[in-house]
């Protein structure tokens, strides 16, 4: 009991998270596909690229989940969820990377990078050793570096997408071919 009034605080982040993920995905659901989801999905390759990012960002979390348990329960917890977080995003967006999802992995993506450089400069406010900077590792930089192309291709997938009027490029274009082919001509 001591720990959950000792430590219980700091997961509130890690269920606001959580719970931050779930109202989405119900949103999308309620709101249907059509809607919210046909504006961003992008092109089959990008949504692989992301997979990978998410995917590999994953692995690495998930091979130093019993070290950070070891040091703080907090810190475990904290990489378990992230982890299956990055999975999760990575499945979904190979299958259909709508405008919520995007979002998502960009909010969420963002603010584990945002924590890394908190944590390598001025160290944590909670913790075992609070306030101490910890050493860069080659694995917590690749993780990172998974994740900030991770962001910055899901941001090209939204940005990309609003400039092209919510269509994908997947789906036909109405341009010239479309304008030929209204005024009867053949391509």
């Amino acid at each position: 009991m001591q720990w959950v009034l000792l430590h219980g605080v700091h997961l509130v982040p890690l269920l606001g998270l959580g719970g931050w993920f779930a109202w989405t995905y119900a949103a999308r659901s309620r709101l249907g596909r059509a809607r919210l989801g046909a504006a961003a999905s992008g092109p089959l390759e990008a949504r692989l690229a992301l997979m990978a990012c998410s995917v590999g960002a994953a692995v690495v979390h998930a091979d130093v989940i019993g070290a950070h348990f070891r040091e703080s329960a907090l810190y475990g917890w904290f990489f378990s969820l992230a982890a299956l977080a990055q999975l999760t995003w990575g499945v979904l967006v190979a299958r259909r990377a709508d405008r919520a999802l995007l979002v998502c992995g960009v909010v969420g993506n963002g603010l584990i990078v945002a924590l890394w450089l908190l944590t390598r400069t001025a160290g944590l406010p909670v913790g075992p050793e609070p306030w101490q900077a910890e050493t860069v590792g080659v694995l917590d930089v690749l993780a990172t570096v998974l994740e900030v192309g991770l962001v910055a291709g899901a941001l090209f997938l939204l940005v990309t997408a609003r400039r092209r009027g919510g269509r994908t490029p997947d789906r036909p274009v109405e341009g010239f071919v479309g304008i030929n082919q209204r005024a009867g001509h053949r391509q």
